[in-house]
C-alpha cells in the first residue's frame, strides 16, 4: 500500500524532452546523416502543494529518482537538488545537471517504462509518475528553423557547461534557515546561490545564518581541503559581541570540537595556534562548561621522555603563570620563577632551590608550615640539610622586634631535636623553658651578704634576664644567713646551693623542705653559710654562694 504523499506534486509539464543542442558559431557544420550528439539533461517541471492542499515556496531539498517498476525494485538512477519553488508552487529543474554528464546514456535504451519517483529532504518517497515520452527529436541541421524556432534560441555544444551552472544559479535561489551548529539540521528561509564550477567561486550573501550548508549523512568528511598555504582561511569582521572565525561542535562521546595536526617531524610546527592583538585579548582559551564531573579547560600529553607537557613563555618578562579561582587570583609565578599563594604547598618529594636561592621561603601568619602524616621512621614535618660548614640546616628567624618573638618553635613528643659531632643545639642567646619543664636551668645567681652578684632568669627576656638582680628579691636575716624571692614557684624544683670556699658549708631550704630558720613563699629559698674549722667552733659568716634553680 502506497504511504499518502505529504506534498503533492502536480505535473505542470512532464514532456521530459533533452535540449538540443547545435554548434557554436564558427564551427564547421556536421555533414547529413552525421549524428548529432546530444545532451542528456530532462527539463521537469511540477507544482508542490501540501497534504492539506496548500501552495508551498522556497527552496527544498528534492530527490528524484527513477525506476523500472511502478512499485517496489531498486532504483537505475537517483539525483538530489536544491529546488526553488516560486510564490505559486510552481517549479523546474533539470534532471541530470548534477554531473558534466548529464543522464546515463543507456538510461532509456531499453525502449522500456520508466517511473519517476519524487522525494522531499526528510519526508517519504511520493508516489511514481510515469515517463510517457520520447525524451528527444531533432530535424536535419541545414533547416532554417527547428520546431519553429531560431537557431539562436538553443544551446551550443561548446558553451552548455556555461548555461547549465548559470540556469542552476537561478534556481538555486532559495532559502535556508540557520541552525546553532550542534542544535539540528537547518530549514528553508533564507535565500542562497547554488553554483558548480570547476574554477573559483565566491559565495556572497546577506543573512542571518549560514551561505554555505554542506550536509554528509555518512561517515565521511563533509568538506575534504587542500592547498599549498592556508587550506582554511576564516575571517570574522563583527565588531562586537562573541563571534568566532571558526566554531567546531563534536557531538561523538569521543570527539572533539576542533582538531588540529602538524604531520612535519622536524622544525617548530603547531597542531593548534592561536593569536590576538587585542591589549587585553587571550590567544588561546579552554572552556568545559559541565558543572559535575571531573571535567578539564586544557590538558595537555606529550610522548617523549625528553619532552615537556606546557610551556609558558612571558617575552616581556613579566607574570608567567596565573592560577585563579572565580577570577581571584590563588597563585602566581613572576617573571624571575617567584611563586607566590595564597594557600598551602604540598611538596611530596620536598621543594629545592638552585644556588643562591631559598630551599622554602614562606610569608605570612605561618611562614613555613610543615606537617608529616608517617606514623613511624624518619616522618619529619620539617627537614632542612646543608653542606656548609657556616650554614644551618634549619634557620628561624623572628623580626619582629619583641622579645616575645620565636624564631623556631617547636612542640610534639620532640619539640626541636638536634644532633652534630659537635654540639645537639647551640645558642648564642639565652635558653627559656617552661617552669614546670625540667632539663634546663630555670634560674642561677651568684648571692653574697651585700646582694645579689650575678644571675640569670629564664622568665626574662634580653638584656633584663641577666642584668643583677634579674629581678630576684634579697633579704640578709644576719651573717650568712639570706633569703632569695625567685619572683616565680620553686619549692617544687630542684636546685643547689654551692659556697666558693672550700672551708665553708652551705645548705638551702624552701617551704616545702622545711627546717628553714624563717617562714618562707612557695617563691623563696632560705640559703645558710656557716664555717666548720674557724675558730670558736661553726659559725654563720658571710660568703659567696652558688645557687641554681632547675
Amino acid at each position: 500500500m502506497m504511504k499518502s504523499p505529504k506534498w503533492t506534486f502536480t505535473i505542470a509539464m512532464l514532456t521530459a524532452c533533452f535540449l538540443p543542442v547545435l554548434p557554436a558559431a564558427g564551427q564547421q557544420m556536421s555533414s547529413p546523416g552525421e549524428p548529432v550528439v546530444v545532451p542528456r539533461l530532462i527539463r521537469f517541471s511540477g507544482k508542490a502543494v501540501d497534504a492539506q492542499g496548500q501552495v508551498l515556496s522556497g527552496i527544498a531539498g528534492i530527490t528524484f529518482t527513477i525506476y523500472k517498476q511502478q512499485e517496489n525494485g531498486a532504483p537505475i538512477w537517483m539525483e538530489t537538488q536544491n529546488v526553488s519553488i516560486d510564490a505559486g508552487g510552481n517549479y523546474s529543474v533539470l534532471l541530470g545537471s548534477t554531473t558534466a554528464n548529464g543522464l546515463p546514456a543507456d538510461l532509456f535504451s531499453q525502449q522500456e517504462e520508466r517511473w519517476l519517483a519524487v522525494q522531499v529532504q526528510g519526508q517519504d518517497e511520493q508516489p511514481r509518475v510515469l515517463l510517457v515520452s520520447v525524451p528527444y527529436a531533432f530535424k536535419a541541421y541545414e533547416a532554417d528553423k527547428l520546431a519553429g524556432h531560431s537557431a539562436s534560441e538553443f544551446v551550443t555544444a561548446d558553451n552548455l557547461q556555461t548555461v547549465v551552472q548559470q540556469q542552476l544559479q537561478q534556481q538555486g535561489a532559495g532559502v535556508f534557515s540557520g541552525s546553532t551548529p550542534g542544535s539540528g539540521p537547518a530549514v528553508a528561509t533564507t535565500k542562497r546561490p547554488l553554483v558548480p564550477t570547476d574554477g573559483a567561486t565566491d559565495f556572497v550573501d546577506n543573512n542571518a545564518n549560514q551561505v554555505v550548508l554542506v550536509t554528509q549523512n555518512g561517515s565521511g568528511r563533509a568538506i575534504l581541503a587542500n592547498s599549498h598555504g592556508y587550506t582554511l582561511d576564516a575571517v570574522s569582521n563583527a565588531s562586537s559581541g562573541g563571534a568566532g572565525a571558526i566554531r567546531g561542535y563534536a557531538s561523538a562521546p569521543s570527539g572533539f570540537g576542533v582538531f588540529g595536526g602538524a604531520t612535519s617531524t622536524t622544525g617548530v610546527n603547531y597542531g593548534v595556534w592561536g593569536r590576538s592583538v587585542s591589549t587585553s585579548g587571550i590567544g588561546v582559551r579552554a572552556l568545559a562548561t559541565a558543572t559535575s564531573g571531573s571535567t578539564t579547560g586544557i590538558n595537555a600529553t606529550v610522548t617523549s621522555a625528553s619532552g615537556t607537557a606546557g610551556v609558558f613563555n612571558n617575552t616581556a618578562g613579566g607574570k608567567i603563570l596565573s592560577g585563579q579561582n572565580n577570577g581571584v587570583e590563588r597563585f602566581a609565578v613572576d617573571g624571575s620563577g617567584n611563586i607566590t599563594t595564597n594557600g598551602v604547598v604540598n611538596a611530596a618529594s620536598g621543594v629545592t632551590a638552585s644556588s643562591g636561592g631559598d630551599g622554602v621561603y614562606g610569608m605570612g601568619n605561618i611562614g613555613v608550615w610543615g606537617q608529616s602524616t608517617g606514623s613511624s621512621g624518619n616522618s619529619d614535618g620539617v627537614h632542612g640539610v646543608t653542606s656548609s660548614a657556616g650554614a644551618s640546616g634549619v634557620a628561624g628567624v623572628n623580626q619582629s622586634g619583641s622579645d616575645g618573638g620565636v624564631g623556631v618553635y617547636g612542640t610534639g613528643g620532640i619539640g626541636v631535636f638536634g644532633t652534630g659531632s659537635a654540639f645537639g643545639m647551640q645558642t648564642d642567646s639565652n635558653v627559656q623553658q617552661a617552669r614546670s619543664a625540667s632539663g634546663w636551668v630555670k634560674a642561677m645567681a651568684l648571692v653574697t651578704g651585700n646582694g645579689i652578684a650575678f644571675c640569670f632568669n629564664s622568665t626574662l627576656a634580653g638584656a633584663a634576664a641577666t642584668t643583677p638582680p634579674c629581678n630576684f628579691g634579697f633579704h640578709s636575716f644576719g651573717a650568712g644567713d639570706y633569703e632569695v624571692d625567685f619572683g616565680f614557684e620553686v619549692d617544687d624544683r630542684f636546685f643547689s646551693a654551692t659556697s666558693t670556699e672550700a672551708k665553708e658549708s652551705t645548705s638551702a631550704c624552701t617551704s616545702y623542705i622545711g627546717g628553714c630558720n624563717n617562714q618562707l613563699t612557695a617563691n623563696q629559698v632560705e640559703v645558710t653559710n656557716f664555717c666548720d674549722s674557724c675558730l670558736g667552733g661553726p659559725l654563720y659568716i658571710d660568703g659567696k654562694i652558688y645557687l641554681i634553680v632547675y
